[in-house]
């Protein structure tokens, strides 16, 4: 395995909104083996949805798709809305049918497409080398999806984005009757249908037993007059008036960045702004609006927004949207937010001396601020320095790690070196500091304990000249080399073993290839 990768994780992610909160189950991919491939398949598959006339970019447009269909939101009485949502998409996708799908869009719009490079039997092969290596680590178990693509997986949406549009086209060609409109996000379906609810039953049946890996579930406004779709609620009265506006799911925590919180200003104002702005863009008319804003207020003020930035960003949200021309000479600073005096001071300088510069601030985490100097490294609280007095309420043990020159006893998650002062050397790792686990060695090779292997060492070498209390066996601590995910610092430890063939080691770690 490559130095730089780690191992897949699958977590699950509760669907709280839903009856008996199932698990949405993810695979972390990031950094797996696969994963630079996986990203310019992604790139080559994004092009391929251009030419899919169902897909969705988002919620807007499939708004925009309803009022071409019926410019003044008046529909034929009788119209209907439906939803369907295709059950567990993802790991219901057969591989082999949904890389001919894919297949069939590159080679029929090659020419509009760019690979990269590669040929298209090229692009197959990556394919279905990236979708067979669905491998993932669950606790301490790890486990092979041998079918469908895993939630997490940066292929994932448009692979199925594009095998969705394979087989609807074939389903909506053999239907008994056509929608209105249909439009598709991912695996949530937007239907519009005004021929009766006998035949759009039929249509609902079609699609439910045309394949035994994809079946739908689906909601109307046939009973109620409304229907939630992604972030819009539809009405649809009697007489075929439709109109829209914004819906939160009952799951949704109202929670976005607090007013109190330390963030810029500028930051603040544009949450409150965007907001709004989705309020406007998913409410048909000045009714839906008002109720959108509500809910909106709501939001902010529950994070504390004060009532001047919220009539502030409302009055925003309803000007005219202004198209910002891009300044491709701008300079963009990275810097960490502190306060907000000194984001204006910076503003000022900038102001003053005509530099055209962006500022973006990226926070650290409030722990690692809090616990760690970003100029040093925390200091060891063993560390006992011999040439000072010694202080009444100074530890008693020294550190180690220390002791022997490693400089390093406070890092933790890393594959090291010991060597003794015979000179035999071992090779270890640990999740722990550096400090916990040397103490543990120093107090083995002491007590020379049977079953370590510097206890044994000890035993076999040094018995004539046991170590006193107080002194370090080692005569070099170094790390050599730092990996967060276990897998990754266990081959790590074991390719440096094979590599120094340490003397005191009485194992070779992980059986490698």
């Amino acid at each position: 395995m490559p130095g730089d990768n780690s191992f897949p994780e699958m977590y699950g992610l509760p669907k709280d909104h839903k009856s008996n909160i199932p698990l949405r189950p993810v695979v972390a991919a990031c950094g797996s083996p696969v994963t630079n491939i996986s990203i310019v398949l992604e790139r080559i598959l994004n092009q391929c949805l251009q030419f899919v006339p169902a897909h969705l970019e988002n919620t807007v447009e499939a708004l925009q798709c309803m009022r071409s269909a019926f410019p003044n939101l008046k529909a034929p009485p009788g119209t209907i809305i439906v939803t369907m949502d295709v059950v567990a998409l993802y790991p219901s996708i057969p591989i082999n049918d949904g890389i001919a799908a894919v297949m069939r869009v590159l080679r029929q719009h090659e020419g509009s497409i760019d690979l990269f490079g590669f040929r298209i039997g090229q692009v197959k092969e990556l394919l279905a080398h990236v979708l067979s290596s669905n491998y993932f680590r669950f606790g301490a178990q790890v486990y092979h999806q041998k079918d469908g693509v895993a939630m997490g997986n940066n292929l994932a949406p448009p692979f199925a984005i594009l095998y969705m549009h394979d087989l609807e086209s074939s389903l909506l060609r053999s239907a008994p009757a056509s929608p209105v409109l249909y439009k598709r996000y991912i695996d949530d379906v937007f239907i519009v249908w005004n021929l009766g609810p006998e035949l759009l039953q039929s249509f609902l049946d079609h699609f439910n037993n045309a394949d035994p890996n994809i079946k739908f579930t689906h909601q109307s406004t046939e009973l109620t007059g409304s229907i939630n779709f992604m972030d819009t609620t539809v009405h649809v009265s009697p007489d075929g008036s439709i109109s829209y506006e914004l819906y939160r799911k009952p799951c949704h925590s109202g929670l976005v960045s607090d007013y109190n919180s330390s963030v810029p200003n500028q930051q603040k104002k544009a949450i409150a702004s965007s907001e709004f702005l989705r309020a406007v863009r998913l409410s048909s008319d000045a009714d839906t609006l008002k109720r959108s804003e509500e809910k909106v207020t709501n939001i902010l003020k529950f994070n504390n927004f004060p009532e001047s930035v919220i009539v502030s960003a409302r009055e925003r949200a309803m000007r005219p949207r202004r198209v910002r021309v891009q300044n491709e000479y701008r300079v963009t600073l990275n810097l960490p937010f502190h306060t907000e005096y000194i984001h204006n001071k910076i503003h000022k300088l900038l102001r003053k001396y005509k530099i055209n510069a962006q500022l973006i601030y990226r926070n650290r985490r409030l722990s690692s601020m809090i616990c760690t100097s970003a100029l040093r490294k925390p200091p060891c609280r063993r560390y006992v320095d011999p040439s000072r007095p010694r202080k009444r309420g100074r530890p008693k043990a020294a550190c180690v790690a220390c002791m022997s020159g490693s400089g390093a006893c406070t890092e933790r998650n890393v594959v090291y070196h010991l060597e003794c002062k015979c000179g035999d050397r071992y090779v270890g790792e640990t999740y722990r500091s550096l400090a916990t686990r040397t103490k543990e060695h120093n107090d083995d090779a002491r007590n020379t304990v049977s079953g370590t292997a510097l206890g044994e060492h000890f035993a076999a070498k040094h018995a004539s000249d046991p170590l006193p209390l107080g002194a370090t066996a080692f005569s070099g601590i170094r790390v050599l080399g730092s990996e967060r995910d276990r897998p990754r610092r266990r081959i790590r430890e074991a390719i440096n073993i094979r590599e120094r063939s340490p003397e005191i080691n009485n194992n070779s770690g992980w059986d490698l290839l």
